[in-house]
């Protein structure tokens, strides 16, 4: 498979992202802060990144993340299968609360991928063989994506702790163990419109939502990054 030409040809190359890393530590010293990613010819480059490195992604991150609509979460996945995203939204990504998300939207992908490799199958122009080239490098990134956000989402299965069951719960006491269970999913994975649902419902009847559910309200994330 012929690798497409580079975008950026000026740019020093690196093999590994481990060597990229590398020599971008090294010029932390000088005072530039860069990080790598995975230009599409398969070499490695360095760019300019202004922000504090990364970590664990705050709790406003991850609620951000999840209220994004299908459009703008997309636009995410690509950024980060191009190595372009914030590390802290790439680890937002990998995210209990999020990663399903991630590998549904990574299949979404994959799926319109192959619908173009279908489109042009009798196409031997130029112009398609040197999409195909590049399409195939990134069907590649997205399938090696899929399987680590598979990966991650089995794990926190298995970390999630088990339900105690009262002895002798019955059918009825099992459904409501497995409802609230649910809802507890639904929170942590859409913590953002949970949250407005119900505190639409509380404004209804005059009360004040309560504070696990303020914290995913906008106004509320939006006053923790003051």
């Amino acid at each position: 498979m012929t690798a497409p030409p580079c975008p950026a040809p000026g740019k020093s190359r690196y093999a590994t992202r481990e060597a990229a890393t590398s020599a971008a530590r090294a010029q932390v010293a000088a005072g530039r802060i860069l990080r790598p990613y995975q230009c599409p010819c398969g070499w490695w480059h360095l760019t300019k990144d202004d922000v504090e490195p990364a970590g664990p992604p705050a709790a406003e991150t991850i609620a951000e993340i999840t209220a994004l609509d299908n459009d703008a979460f997309a636009d995410l996945v690509r950024r980060d299968r191009r190595g372009i995203a914030h590390p802290h939204e790439s680890e937002a990504l990998r995210h209990p609360a999020v990663v399903r998300r991630w590998e549904e939207e990574l299949t979404v992908l994959l799926v319109d991928l192959e619908a173009q490799f279908v489109q042009r199958a009798g196409d031997q122009s130029e112009r398609t063989r040197e999409w195909r080239g590049r399409a195939i490098w990134v069907r590649a990134e997205l399938v090696k994506r899929r399987q680590e956000a598979r990966a991650l989402r089995k794990a926190a299965n298995r970390e999630r702790p088990r339900a105690v069951l009262p002895p002798g719960a019955g059918e009825r006491e099992l459904r409501r163990l497995a409802g609230e269970t649910a809802v507890e999913r639904l929170k942590a994975a859409h913590g953002p419109e949970f949250a407005r649902y119900v505190a639409e419902e509380c404004e209804r009847l005059g009360v004040e939502p309560p504070a696990s559910v303020r914290k995913y309200l906008p106004e509320q994330t939006a006053e923790a990054r003051l």
